[in-house]
């Protein structure tokens, strides 16, 4: 009895053509043009949901040496909002606290500077800081009973 071999070895094709390269590249480059405006709106979102806690700690921070009653009794602690940033006020002295790029505050905060008061910690008036990024907004909310939250 004779045992038949079959030729196992059949030409295949070595490599990859030219056409499965395209198509791969092609895939590659489709995938990576949905991924990045999904990442620069994800990069913007995190950028912006920072600056608001950053503001927040800042509003506790003047609002903590306010309950203090730091520096005395001539002394007052606050904050002031601009488009591009915002200056803590600390007895006389500035810092300024300026906001990532394409992070500005808006609405009728702007301008505005929120003194809080001696030993009470409450504030001059209540605010709603509008930070916005693109087409998105976040709100710090400086309510008159000294809460100062993100809503």
């Amino acid at each position: 009895m004779e045992i038949c071999r079959v030729n196992l070895k059949k030409s295949l094709p070595h490599g990859v053509t030219m056409v499965e390269l395209a198509i791969a590249l092609g895939i590659l480059t489709l995938l990576l043009f949905l991924a990045v405006p999904s990442f620069t709106i994800l990069r913007r979102n995190v950028a912006l949901s920072n600056s608001s806690r950053e503001l927040q700690s800042a509003l506790r921070l003047v609002q903590t040496r306010a309950l203090a009653a730091q520096g005395g009794v001539a002394a007052y602690h606050g904050i002031q909002l601009q488009t591009d940033r915002y200056v803590i006020l600390n007895n006389g002295l500035q810092q300024e606290i300026f906001l990532p790029k394409g992070i500005t505050i808006s609405g009728a905060a702007v301008g505005q500077t929120i003194i809080f008061t001696r030993l009470s910690g409450l504030p001059s008036s209540p605010q709603e800081i509008v930070l916005s990024a693109g087409g998105s907004q976040l709100i710090v909310q400086v309510e008159a009973g000294g809460l100062i939250n993100l809503p």
